[in-house]
């Protein structure tokens, strides 16, 4: 259940019943039946997870402080016997129907089991690569989790993987095509079955997150061979067309079951991501950013396939008159202009692709108010509020072009809200409700 939604219905049921619009009974029993869907941990269950945390943390400290002290025998046996412990412990809390209990013993044991083979690595002076102890960590954490069916396990594996995949990275991004992790994949797969076993919706997020940035990072490797910059386009285009298939499926034929709005979140963190590749490489690589990003437009028929699969899209919303016509036609837009940001003519306009993320951080935070998607306009803060810091970075030490940017930027900002909204209510054919506008969020 969305973070603030039963806090938020509390304060509005009152208000509905102060102004007559709903009776009290009425309130109270709407009221009983969000308590009892409401899923995921309470705060006692989070705070026994940081007490857990705190613990991992203790046993590691322990250990690292009397090591020389102690037997080699002992270390490795008080070490064996923690962690042991900390297993058979969650089966009997499982046992018991204390799942909460349950889950921090085995997330217990995973971080116990993970300061072993630090601290035995240390001990024996073993050589190897500190990202293979990682991935050891993972696998043992992944057993756990599928053994003692863990959800705590298992989000800790995920992250254990995702930092495993990014301490491999190259740090100099010098890739051929065979530079592309695709061991992640092999690790991301199996965690997916598990997450989907469990019925773990954290584990799903961060899977989504973890695929996200192993997508971006791959298409960022991509780019620095000869006419790969295409396909980081095509990635970026592709993300506008889930997020118009995700708005059309919102008011249309639900056809991703209740996931629209997550998707579409995601949509706009990759859109948000590949966007900040692109100002990234302007701001902290100008010189050669040019020769790096201009393209022919003739490249792109893949982009074009893209391009006209979400004007079909938006051709069939508005043809259905639905409110969503709005956003996708959007998604059409700012998807083509992203085409045009990769060729010549369009980079000798100054900050070019700092306004694009500019206006694209608006029209997020517009459409999150639009579908009532808090994240959507969250993400768009935080975009706006990137986009602006990258540019501080590029213009530093030239205070005339960051005030000259910041003051145009400022009065676009201004007019823009002044007579675009006029200009919409003169367009022929809108679908209705289209122009308005809902409250912001809190």
């Amino acid at each position: 259940m969305q973070f603030g939604y039963v806090s938020r219905l509390e304060k509005d049921a009152g208000r509905w019943v102060e102004q007559g619009l709903l009776t009290a009974d009425a309130a109270d029993a709407i009221l009983r039946d969000v308590h009892s869907r409401r899923g995921g941990y309470s705060f006692s269950t989070v705070i026994i997870i940081l007490g857990v945390i705190c613990l991992c943390f203790a046993a590691m400290t322990f250990v690292a402080a009397n090591w020389d002290e102690m037997a080699r025998l002992l270390r490795v046996g008080l070490l064996i016997a923690a962690m042991w412990a900390s297993y058979v412990g969650s089966v009997l809390a499982h046992s018991r129907g204390r799942t909460a209990i349950a889950d921090a013993l085995v997330l217990l044991g995973s971080g116990i089991f993970g300061a072993a083979i630090m601290l035995v690595g240390q001990m024996y002076h073993l050589q190897g690569k500190a990202e293979d102890a990682v991935l050891l960590w993972a696998a043992g954490t992944f057993v756990a989790a599928a053994v003692l069916r863990s959800r705590g396990a298992l989000w800790l594996a995920i992250i254990l993987f995702a930092i495993w995949f990014l301490m491999r990275l190259d740090p100099d991004f010098e890739s051929a095509p065979d530079a592309v992790d695709f061991w992640y994949l092999a690790t991301w797969l199996p965690c997916a079955a598990l997450a989907w076993w469990l019925h773990s919706r954290g584990a799903a997020h961060l899977l989504a997150i973890g695929l996200i940035g192993w997508i971006v990072i791959s298409a960022v490797i991509l780019t620095d061979r000869d006419n790969t910059i295409t396909w980081f386009a095509c990635l970026h285009a592709a993300f506008f067309l889930v997020a118009a298939i995700a708005l059309l499926s919102i008011k249309g034929g639900n056809w991703l079951r209740g996931f629209e709005s997550a998707v579409i979140g995601y949509s706009v963190l990759s859109i948000i991501g590949t966007t900040g590749v692109w100002t990234a490489i302007q701001v902290f690589n100008d010189d050669d950013a040019e020769i790096r990003l201009a393209v022919q437009l003739m490249n792109f028929i893949p982009y074009v396939a893209i391009l006209a699969a979400i004007a079909a899209i938006a051709g069939w919303a508005r043809q259905m008159r639905s409110t969503q016509f709005y956003d996708i036609a959007f998604c059409l837009v700012f998807a083509a202009a992203g085409a045009l940001l990769l060729t010549q003519q369009a980079q000798q306009i100054p900050f070019d692709t700092e306004f694009y993320a500019l206006a694209l951080s608006i029209w997020f935070i517009r459409m999150g108010w639009r579908q009532d998607i808090a994240t959507v306009t969250r993400l768009g803060y935080f975009a706006f509020a990137l986009t602006m810091l990258l540019i501080y970075f590029r213009t530093a030490g030239t205070l005339l072009g960051t005030t000259g940017f910041y003051l145009t930027a400022g009065l676009l900002l201004v007019l823009g809200a002044i007579f675009f909204p006029r200009l919409l209510r003169l367009m022929p054919g809108r679908p209705p409700g289209s122009d308005e506008e809902p409250e912001a969020a809190s």
